[in-house]
């Protein structure tokens, strides 16, 4: 576990438990499923990347909200990053198996799912998912919630760029003797050639960034990659709290 989830406070997860344990843990409950991909990352961070990330953010937010952390969904949906390295779902594969984990969270007797996505090209396939998935049996009901964890913070996420390899700095070691400088958009471009990249990049993201990487990862740092950590965390715990209601813990220190 790395040092930063050691100080957002103790997430409770369900794998280690025993039955009976874990469906205390889940019942009226929030369950929390990371999603990453596997993919490439440049030549200096792990095909694991997204995976590490959306754990240790979920982590984090089950320490504040008081959740229940599931395993990862490691896989995704990378087909865009052909020819090099993906493991990857089909679309229909993935909202099916996100949406059987939330049947079964259901059925265990939560009241709702949250999906800590990520990858960005998780998102339109997520997208397509209800707000609320029966369980199994077809009696129990639990909402389904969908957050990227990026776009509750103010930093870029990139691709293996700055944000996330400040991250992978803060989570352990990094080999950035391999890290080079990737695209990086010209500043005078307006929205509508900004848009107009994203969507290149959506069908073939090496057309875009030939290298693996966009932005540039040597400034990073694993102090940035902590800040970046902590910000992204509270932004999808402060969404969890307005989707779902509930109030957040406080910060272990302030407890008594």
């Amino acid at each position: 576990m790395a040092q930063g989830a050691r100080k957002a406070g103790k997430a409770r997860e369900i794998a280690p438990l025993a039955d009976a344990a874990a469906r205390r843990a889940l019942a009226g409950g929030v369950a929390v499923l990371p999603l990453g991909a596997i993919e490439q990352h440049g030549a200096h961070l792990p095909v694991s990347t997204d995976a590490d990330i959306a754990s240790e953010v979920a982590r984090r937010v089950c320490a504040i909200m008081g959740y229940s952390l599931l395993p990862p969904l490691p896989y995704g949906t990378s087909l865009e990053h052909a020819p090099r390295l993906h493991v990857s779902l089909a679309g229909p594969t993935l909202r099916m198996a996100v949406r059987d984990i939330a049947a079964s969270a259901a059925d265990a007797g939560a009241r709702a799912l949250v999906v800590i996505n990520a990858h960005h090209g998780n998102m339109a396939h997520l997208a397509r998912l209800p707000g609320e998935v029966r369980g199994h049996s077809g009696r129990p009901s639990a909402r389904l919630a969908v957050i990227n964890y990026w776009r509750h913070a103010a930093a870029e996420l990139g691709h293996a760029g700055h944000t996330e390899t400040s991250i992978m700095l803060a989570l352990g070691p990094v080999d950035m003797s391999r890290a080079r400088r990737g695209y990086s958009e010209p500043r005078p471009a307006t929205p509508r050639q900004r848009a107009a990249t994203a969507r290149l990049a959506r069908r073939s993201f090496l057309s875009v960034a030939p290298n693996g990487v966009w932005g540039d990862p040597r400034s990073a740092t694993g102090a940035d990659g902590e800040r970046l950590l902590g910000e992204f965390a509270a932004g999808a715990a402060a969404e969890c709290a307005r989707l779902l209601g509930g109030r957040r813990r406080a910060p272990r220190a302030a407890r008594r």
